[in-house]
């Protein structure tokens, strides 16, 4: 006589998880590898820096800068990646977005001529180098500038020297949360104009209006400047629809073209809600702020000890 062998319920067939089980074992489960192949989708979508940086192209940068000294008689104090392939999700072929910072000798400064306080470099074999004079720097520092204060927490970095660290310090007291929740959102609501309205869109464009609309986020709550790292923001954010966003971020990251196709109508609408959010509730105080005295203090101290920092500035390897 055959024995019969009564089976427990294969709650995880109801709920997609193969348990044979309870149904409570089973939803806990599926949850579980939910939660565990999300972070396994945003950690393959943002590269590390070995990863988007190979040696060779970090030797040919040091190589490119090097000769922007050369060609424009300035010494470049800072200089680092920014961009997709800081931000994490660059495709195999994106370019080498590098920002810097130089400076010149003191006689430069003391013309009565208008000069150029921009250096900007033909692209060339998917290499983009530009850069601002010191000078610059500050003026912009004085109206908390995100991209020179996102250059100062990029973790790719060719370049440095004594200049630049104390910079960044002193960049902390300019920050203001108002002026940089402003300057994200205009990125964010301009880029959404321009890329996401038709039926058919640029895929790829959503990253670009998600990611300012997240540091928009990040300032509001924390009044700092927001992580680079696009899986730290969307790791800190709630009521998000993730999904649609990891799937992006993980076809990026494959190098997928992400030209065009249907528009997604989750975030459209998430992001016409945090559009709308910012630009009418949003009510951040301001940091105290130095005097432009002390930045022309630091200026002059820099130019004229132009030779010591010079002589300090180094490469990263």
């Amino acid at each position: 006589m055959a024995l019969k062998v009564k089976k427990t319920e294969h709650a995880g067939a109801k709920n997609g998880g193969g348990h044979w089980g309870s149904r409570s074992e089973a939803k806990s489960g599926a949850k579980q590898r939910r939660r565990q192949e999300s972070k396994r989708i945003i950690s393959n979508a943002v590269k590390t820096e070995s990863e988007a940086v190979t040696k060779s192209a970090r030797a040919e940068i040091n190589r490119r800068l090097k000769q922007v000294e050369i060609d424009h008689g300035v010494k470049i104090v800072y200089a680092v990646e920014s961009g997709s392939r800081v931000w994490g999700f660059h495709s195999p072929d994106s370019d080498f977005d590098v920002r810097f910072l130089y400076i010149r000798p003191m006689a430069w400064y003391l013309s009565v001529r208008d000069r150029r306080d921009v250096i900007e470099v033909p692209i060339e074999d998917d290499f983009d180098l530009s850069g601002w004079d010191l000078q610059k720097a500050l003026n912009l520092m004085s109206k908390s500038n995100p991209p020179l204060f996102e250059w100062f927490s990029s973790p790719i970095v060719y370049r440095t020297s004594l200049i630049a660290e104390q910079l960044r310090k002193l960049g902390k007291s300019y920050f203001n949360p108002r002026a940089a929740i402003y300057h994200y959102l205009h990125m964010a609501d301009g880029n959404y104009r321009t890329y996401l309205q038709g039926d058919n869109v640029r895929l790829k464009k959503y990253l670009y209006v998600l990611r300012p609309l997240f540091c928009c986020q990040w300032i509001a709550k924390h009044h700092r400047m927001p992580p680079v790292d696009m899986r730290e923001l969307v790791e800190a954010q709630t009521d998000i629809p993730k999904n649609e966003i990891e799937r992006l971020l993980a076809a990026k990251s494959a190098g997928a073209e992400l030209s065009e196709g249907p528009r997604i109508e989750a975030l459209n609408k998430f992001i016409e809600r945090q559009l709308d959010h910012f630009a009418k509730t949003v009510r951040v105080s301001a940091n105290a702020k130095l005097t432009m005295d002390d930045l022309d203090e630091f200026f002059f101290y820099s130019i004229k000890n132009f030779d010591k920092f010079s002589a300090s500035s180094k490469k990263v390897k």
